[in-house]
């Protein structure tokens, strides 16, 4: 599924993967990242202005991309806020 799934949207998710060094030892490390851009090419541009410079927030996705995994850490971790991470939680 590297292709976005949104109609009018002809963008891949960008894939990447690698590996890291650190004092205990070599991992291997991957990041998926989209560009905000891209999932909300519909929307109304100054508030995809606004949602990209989101540095800090308890319920924003933080940067210009939406990006789970990194090539600098050793994570799987994503950078939307866990609000969003489980469904069962929101009932």
């Amino acid at each position: 599924m590297m292709n976005i799934p949104i109609a009018g949207v002809d963008k891949k998710v960008q894939m990447k993967s690698g590996t890291l060094e650190t004092k205990s030892g070599t991992y291997s490390v991957f990041e998926a990242k989209v560009a905000k851009d891209d999932i909300l090419a519909d929307q109304n541009r100054d508030l995809l202005v606004q949602e990209k410079q989101v540095v800090s927030s308890v319920v924003g996705v933080k940067g210009a991309y939406i990006r789970v995994g990194s090539l600098n850490n050793v994570n799987t971790n994503g950078n939307w806020s866990k609000e969003y991470d489980s469904a069962k939680d929101n009932q």
